[in-house]
């Protein structure tokens, strides 16, 4: 397969990039989608010979569908309870048929989706699709049960999110948004500790948003996709479709810089964290891989805001540069620096804003980004070497776009990108008014201390 991966890649060097018609699709293997009657997708990529297949169960829910402060954690919650048994599968059984099988079984929580993912071998693939056909349309567990999961969530944010760290864009997501259901709330906790008098609210959000017109399939391996197709349509084909559409309430545009000090009750560095409010995903948005190229460009260990801070005036121990960042309305572009000594933090906010400013001043050159965007592409042929790495690749974009297309598509916007567009694109955002700044100290004896 690397083989198929490499003779790609030497072809796609080939054409060249410059125009964005010139550049091939992206993602090499055969895909086939399509919809159910009920709504839902499914999407068949062909990928190896082995006889492994990888299946992803997207579910277009995630802290965006919440009604702060009631449904706080709603989803992380149903992800907890979607590995408890169903009507016709208790936890016993599929325990059984997974070993059986050796099935690797997996799930976890976004923003804005909730994945379940499955690996397993292709004669197991009607027995598992009986299995999350159930999930959805009888999930079932004792009181016993829901309760224990309410309590290993409680247990995960006072374990996770009581840390510095945490703490800081807990603040973040209270000061940047106002509205959308992004944004985290300070009774937080208070919810969380009432979660187990709430099942049967939870229990609506799952009747409401677990239903085959919210869910995306994705199946990707060595299969026999006629068999595949009958098995989808007979077990998923049949669920009943849900005609609740969520109502989210769009955050109103930043007019000025937002500020936030937390106070930690312990002993740390100081942190000093920067936003701004970037576009919600969209495939045909230019901004988007602009602001890609942008992190590239100017967000990561080699560029000079880190050289200065960390190297050249050695006020910050490491800074973190942002990861995942795209979502399917505005979001955050977040930077967290460690700083140490608390008397630094206007010094290093002036040399951050003198960087921000160069980069909206200033144009990269045609060659710096033709470097970028080389080893990038490569990283991502290269990296689909395996089953999982694939099958991600695909629901990244696939998920956000909401196109089976959108790998490609979203490559040809980024292939075409300009110095004149990173250069308006950071004009547009990366400004003050669109900025939050959140600071931490810990206690006043201890400011200063590592």
């Amino acid at each position: 397969m690397k083989q198929i991966i490499y003779m790609f890649l030497f072809l796609f060097l080939l054409s060249g990039f410059s125009l964005a018609a010139d550049v091939p699709d992206m993602f090499p293997f055969p895909t086939e989608s399509y919809r159910l009657p009920n709504g839902m997708e499914v999407v068949l990529i062909k990928y190896g010979s082995d006889g492994t297949v990888i299946d992803m169960l997207v579910v277009d829910t995630g802290t965006r569908y919440e009604k702060k402060p009631d449904e706080i954690e709603y989803t992380h919650l149903m992800e907890h309870l979607m590995f408890r048994g169903s009507k016709n599968y208790t936890v016993e059984d599929v325990n059984k048929i997974y070993t059986k099988y050796g099935v690797y079984d997996q799930g976890f929580t976004a923003s804005d989706f909730t994945c379940y993912y499955r690996i397993f071998p292709k004669d197991a693939m009607e027995d598992l699709t009986k299995i999350m056909a159930d999930r959805l349309e009888n999930l079932s567990f004792t009181e016993d049960e829901y309760k224990a999961e309410t309590g290993a969530v409680l247990g995960e944010y006072q374990g996770h999110y009581q840390t510095p760290w945490s703490r800081l864009h807990q603040k973040l997501y209270q000061i940047a948004f106002t509205v959308h259901p992004y944004r985290d709330v300070p009774e937080h906790l208070e919810v969380l500790k009432k979660m187990p008098e709430n099942q049967e609210a939870v229990m609506n959000f799952y009747r409401n948003y677990y239903k085959p017109n919210n869910c995306r399939l994705i199946i990707t391996g060595d299969f026999d996709t006629a068999k595949t197709k009958e098995i989808i349509e007979k077990y998923y084909g049949t669920l009943k479709a849900s005609n609740v559409k969520p109502d989210i309430e769009q955050e109103p545009l930043q007019t000025g810089e937002i500020t936030g000090e937390v106070k930690y009750d312990g002993k740390t560095s100081p942190y000093l964290l920067i936003a701004y409010k970037i576009p919600g995903y969209d495939v045909n948005n230019r901004e988007i891989p602009s602001i890609d190229l942008i992190k590239e460009l100017y967000f990561t260990d080699s560029s000079p805001l880190y050289k200065r801070l960390v190297y050249d005036e050695k006020l910050v121990y490491y800074i973190s540069f942002p990861g995942y960042y795209f979502c399917k309305d505005p979001s955050l572009f977040t930077t967290t620096m460690k700083l140490k000594k608390e008397e630094d933090m206007e010094k290093v906010k002036e040399i951050f804003f003198e960087e921000i400013d160069k980069i909206r001043k200033n144009l990269c050159t045609d060659e710096e980004l033709d470097r970028i965007r080389e080893k990038n592409r490569y990283d991502i042929l290269t990296g689909m070497d395996s089953l999982e790495k694939t099958g991600f690749t695909f629901m990244n974009y696939y998920f956000l776009s909401g196109d089976p297309d959108g790998v490609n598509k979203y490559f040809k916007h980024y292939f075409s990108i300009t110095p004149e567009d990173i250069k308006n694109t950071a004009g547009k955002y990366f400004i003050e008014k669109n900025r939050t700044v959140v600071t931490l100290y810990g206690k006043e004896e201890q400011k200063n201390e590592e």
